[in-house]
């Protein structure tokens, strides 16, 4: 990962760490995709005609133009990021054959396509209809 990755990593973990709150499973989820979907940028086994699904949710990520609640300050601001993350994942799981590039790069405990999955259900109603539209329209992973 490279070193200005590493530092986002960083201020990442610093951010989410010691929030207690609404989804606070999925907001500890952070740094995980935030890592998954670097890590998977440097690995040569990372299908070249795939980037574009993880940088776009990635360019999401740190974009400052935001689909969130507009109060949502803090850890709580990354909850539609936690969503176009988990929606970049499953679209990355029905184009690859072979998951191991993704699952070798994640660190978390429960398996990322199923976390991916509960995370999307768990956000949909959260998010609202007209929220999750323009978000998967922004990104470009509405075929999800």
């Amino acid at each position: 990962m490279a070193q200005g990755m590493g530092d986002y990593l960083e201020f990442l973990n610093e951010q989410v760490k010691d929030y207690q709150g609404d989804y606070q499973d999925i907001i500890a989820t952070v740094p995980g995709y935030f890592a998954l979907l670097t890590g998977v940028l440097d690995d040569s086994r990372f299908p070249a005609e795939l980037r574009s699904v993880v940088n776009s949710a990635l360019a999401y990520f740190i974009s400052p133009f935001d689909f969130g609640e507009d109060e949502a300050v803090g850890a709580e601001g990354y909850v539609d990021d936690v969503y176009v993350c988990s929606l970049a994942v499953l679209k990355l799981r029905e184009a690859l054959d072979d998951h191991a590039v993704i699952l070798d790069h994640w660190d978390g405990e429960e398996d990322p396509f199923l976390l991916s999955q509960r995370i999307i259900e768990a956000l949909t109603e959260e998010l609202g209809d007209g929220s999750i539209q323009l978000i998967r329209q922004y990104t470009g992973l509405d075929e999800v």
